[in-house]
């Protein structure tokens, strides 16, 4: 249920500012890195999931570290939301830690894909 209130949110945020005559919205590029159970449990097909019903770009990864790395660009409060349901889009996975920086490198994305 949370998922798709995270949803509706985004799409009624979305079509309001379309009605109010906001065209330009700034796009942010950030850089999360997630610790704890998050690899061999489905964590980056959920993140995927996550990031395409939200209309978000970008990438995620497994590290050899044991972290998982989601380079990702969006509208802010949508990119809020996202961090939001990380730890808990995942029964199988246990979040432990989100660390989230701003992303400086040159990067564009097409679509959200999972690279390894």
């Amino acid at each position: 249920m949370l998922r798709q209130n995270v949803i509706n949110i985004n799409k009624k945020i979305y079509f309001l500012s379309k009605y109010m005559g906001i065209t330009e919205v700034k796009m942010r590029v950030i850089k999360i890195l997630v610790e704890g159970r998050v690899q061999g449990v489905g964590f980056r097909f959920y993140t995927k999931r996550l990031a395409e019903r939200l209309s978000l770009l970008g990438t995620v990864q497994n590290l050899a570290d044991g972290r998982v790395e989601i380079i990702i660009k969006g509208e802010p409060l949508v990119l809020e939301q996202f961090i939001e349901c990380l730890p808990r889009m995942n029964p199988h996975a246990q979040v432990d830690n989100i660390e989230v920086v701003d992303f400086f490198e040159r990067s564009s994305f097409k679509d959200f894909s999972i690279l390894r």
